[in-house]
């Protein structure tokens, strides 16, 4: 599950990075030219990608491909954690649900678009679909471990190695 989110967040990095080149570097550059600008777009990166640990991987690797420099990812950062407030609530509105239509949308604009550009284009999308899929499984795989009437009782069981419902005793 975290594997999937991981290499979503890497497609949709690299393929932002081909699409745009120089005019992101440009374009990233005026959006973070000051904190203010750069905090917002932190919010707005976060609540599009409902993970402010997600938007900095992607950070990191922005700044590893030299198209921000670390002045300019630190108002974006901070403006990510602002995001995951905003998250939450982008969350309780279920916007995983549409990552299965995120990732074929991606998968048809890359099989049958010949345009460099808009191939990369569905590149980030199938990414972006990838990332809010690995999310929901990681939801999904949580609500699954909170349930477990094993689970609940696991603190005081691991305490005193009595444990046999989820671990051999």
């Amino acid at each position: 599950m975290t594997a999937l989110l991981l290499y979503g967040m890497r497609i949709a990095g690299a393929a932002l990075q081909q699409v745009a080149g120089t005019r992101l570097r440009r374009v990233l550059g005026t959006m973070t030219g000051n904190r203010f600008k750069g905090a917002a777009l932190g919010v707005g990166v976060t609540v599009l990608m409902q993970s402010s640990s997600a938007a900095t991987v992607l950070l990191i690797g922005l700044v590893g491909a030299g198209l921000l420099s670390l002045r300019q990812t630190l108002g974006v950062l901070l403006g990510a954690d602002l995001g995951t407030t905003v998250t939450v609530q982008l969350i309780s509105f279920h916007i995983v649900d549409w990552a299965p239509l995120m990732i074929a949308i991606g998968v048809a604009l890359i099989l049958s678009v010949r345009s460099g550009a808009v191939r990369h284009i569905g590149r980030s999308i199938f990414g972006f679909g990838l990332v809010f899929q690995g999310i929901g499984l990681l939801v999904a795989g949580s609500a699954a471990w909170a349930e477990a009437s094993c689970s609940r009782n696991a603190s005081p069981r691991l305490r005193t190695r009595q444990s046999s419902c989820c671990w051999p005793a």
